[in-house]
This record gives C-alpha cells, sequence and structure tokens, in this order.
C-alpha cells in the first residue's frame, strides 16, 4: 500500500495506525510515498510499522524497484 502523510482530513501516520491494529491487516507492506522530509515523521512511520518512505519527487525505477522488495517482484510494469 503506498501512504502520504500530508492528506486532506487525517494523516498518513493515523492512517498506518489504524492499519497496523486491523486485524488482518497487521502485515500488509506499507510504503510512505510522501513530500514531507520531517525527520521526526520519517522515524515515527517506520516506527509504527511502515516499510519504507520515499521522498517526493522520486524517480519512477526508485518506486519500482521499492515495490517489488515488498510485493516478491509480483508487480507488473506497466502497473506503475
Amino acid at each position: 500500500m503506498l501512504l502520504d502523510i500530508q492528506l486532506p482530513h487525517v494523516d498518513g501516520v493515523s492512517i498506518l495506525c489504524t492499519i497496523r491494529s486491523t486485524p488482518g491487516w497487521k502485515d500488509v507492506p506499507v510504503v510512505m510515498l510522501t513530500a514531507d522530509a520531517n525527520e521526526q515523521d520519517v522515524r515515527r512511520a517506520l516506527v509504527l510499522g511502515a516499510k519504507d518512505y520515499i521522498l517526493k519527487p522520486f524517480k519512477r525505477d526508485t518506486l519500482v524497484a521499492r515495490l517489488r522488495r515488498y510485493s516478491n517482484g509480483s508487480v507488473p510494469e506497466q502497473s506503475l
């Protein structure tokens, strides 16, 4: 799952907390994709269970490689 920190009505870290506390969703890989480079937010997201943190702007190849890492390579190239 790709999740941004800066959302209109709730922050992405709160959503991450909800995901991690929801039965059946604990092991879903969450990658934060955001322009928020605040070191405290990065650490908090990783401590709460985000698998990775990608800053915008990003390179497409970087995004694809990181998503493949958490999807066992099952992400088709054309889907990104």
